[in-house]
């Protein structure tokens, strides 16, 4: 009876041991290591754009359903300042059927930066927004969101960007956000909306009660004033 439960015991480990070696270790085969994929990875982490190009134009011929092969082409050409052909290459990938979200995401940030790079700005940031619709809190997408505000000038979008930032993440930038409450104001004070403007500064100063910015563009109205 001993001898038949130690049998069963014995036949139950080596079947574990064989359903871990399948389904859980499963090394990678000589065939999978060698590959033109996995190779041109390998000329990436070893800064080798040429040969990874090669490699990874080699690795979407044979497999044409390798999304991130074709991410990683586009990734080259735009280091190489090619921004058209990354722009086909990442485009190309948005009407396949089947994309995992992380994939459709992947894709619409490569052509954000591909924009970005281009220097068409609000386009980077239509395919930053189109992340935020799939991910309201993805970070990486804010971010970038927020930085192209800035270089556009578009104080209200920025305002809104870090505020949900801070809302995410820690530490809370307040001073940033009062100071593109004033760059608001100062905007609307241009334009001669004074009102509009006095109030945005004063909204910056319940960001932070320190905000210098906010204090000198409501002195500056009063002196004009007194002038």
């Amino acid at each position: 009876m001993e001898l038949t439960v130690l049998l069963l015991l014995a036949a139950l480990m080596v079947l574990a041991a064989i359903y871990y070696y399948l389904r859980v270790y499963q090394p990678v085969r000589p065939a999978e290591r060698f590959s033109p994929y996995a190779q041109g990875l390998n000329h990436l982490l070893t800064g080798e754009l040429d040969q990874a190009k090669e490699k990874l134009t080699e690795a979407v011929r044979k497999d044409s359903d390798n999304v991130d092969a074709y991410l990683k082409l586009g990734w080259i050409l735009r280091q190489r300042g090619q921004i058209v052909p990354a722009i086909k290459v990442h485009q190309s990938l948005t009407v396949r059927p089947e994309l995992k979200p992380g994939e459709r995401i992947a894709i619409l940030k490569e052509l954000a930066l591909d924009y970005e790079q281009a220097g068409a700005l609000r386009r980077a940031a239509e395919f930053a927004d189109r992340i935020l619709s799939l991910s309201s809190d993805h970070l990486w997408a804010l971010r970038f969101r927020q930085r192209l505000a800035e270089r556009m000038l578009d104080w209200p979008t920025a305002f809104e960007t870090l505020r949900k930032l801070n809302a995410l993440s820690e530490p809370k930038d307040l001073a940033k956000l009062a100071l593109y409450r004033v760059e608001e104001g100062r905007a609307l004070m241009d334009q001669g909306k004074g009102k509009e403007g006095r109030v945005k500064c004063r909204e910056a100063l319940r960001q932070d009660r320190a905000c210098a910015h906010a204090y000198l563009s409501l002195g500056a109205v009063l002196h004009q004033r007194g002038s």
